[in-house]
Parts: structure tokens; sequence; C-alpha cells
């Protein structure tokens, strides 16, 4: 192809990683060009297929890299959620697990294992209430307000899906 800069023939190769390949939010989340002159001979074939190589090997370490930021930024969520049930950790949660299911899912199976390997101390206790003369009785609960979904089949689904995840949360923290 023809370089509009240069405008010299190159072999472009186009190294582009996507996010959740193949679903209804797949997106790229790394994408670069990378032109070499346009010899055809043999040494130079193998000279691009060795550079295609390194950068396949580039690529995923530049997606491990990403790939353990956003876990840690997804366990730092939860933990926030944890300790301040936070609605808007919680709501930035759910975002990344519906936007990254399995470094989610990672992120949380490395934070099960670090409780079960160190323990984490439970969330501070709410402050005493006042001292009274004497205990007030406790209000009735108000009853459960009805849950409406919405009638999208695939929406549904991921409401109960998220709602499946914050009901693990709450059982396993």
């Amino acid at each position: 192809m023809q370089d509009r800069v240069s405008e010299k023939e190159v072999r472009r190769v186009n190294v582009i990683v996507y996010a959740n390949y193949g679903e209804a939010n797949a997106r790229i989340i790394h994408g670069r060009d990378h032109d070499f002159p346009d010899f055809r001979t043999q040494e130079h074939n193998r000279f691009i297929e060795q550079r295609i190589q390194e950068l396949a090997a580039d690529a995923r370490s530049i997606m491990e890299e990403k790939e353990q930021r956003q876990v840690m930024r997804i366990k730092c969520l939860i933990r926030e959620y944890y300790y301040t049930k936070d609605e808007a950790a919680k709501k930035e949660f759910e975002e990344a697990n519906a936007l990254y299911p399995f470094l989610f899912s990672r992120a949380w199976m490395e934070l099960k294992q670090e409780r079960a390997r160190m323990g984490w101390e439970a969330p501070p206790p709410p402050p005493p209430p006042p001292a009274a003369k004497e205990p007030e009785p406790e209000p009735e609960a108000a009853p459960p307000a009805d849950v409406l979904y919405p009638l999208d089949a695939e929406l549904r689904e991921r409401v109960i899906e998220i709602e499946r995840v914050i009901i693990e949360l709450a059982h396993d923290l």
C-alpha cells in the first residue's frame, strides 16, 4: 500500500487487540500500525515474519500490563464497597463486571485467595448510638418493594447476574 504521508510503498502490519471479542460489547483496547519497506525478497519476508512475532509478543505484554492494572482497579473498588458500602463504588464495580467479566472474575478470585491467605479485617463497626435510658423497640422493616425487571431478555439477564454477584459479594465478604 502507499503511505499517504511519505508517498512510499509500504507493508503495513496492523496490531489490533479486542476486549470481549465476539460479544455485543466488544471494543478495540489496543491498536497500532507498523509500516515496513515494501521489498519482495525471501530475506525481507523472513524479517517481516520475525517482526510480526515480536509485535505479537509485545502486544501480549502490553495487554498483560493493562489487565493487571484493571484487575487492581476492580479489587480496589470491591474493597472500597466492602468497607464503605458506597453506592458509587458499587456502580463502578458493576460496570467493570459488565465491561470486563473475565478480569472481574480474576480480581474476585484473587481477593478470595488473599482473604484465605491473610484474612481481611472486618469493616469498622458503626459508631455506637447515643446512650439512652431504655432501648427503643426496633421499627418493623418495611416490606420489600416489588422488583421490576427490564422486558428485554438480555437486559433482564444482566440485571439478574448483577444481583447474583451482589449477593455473592455480601456472602463472601
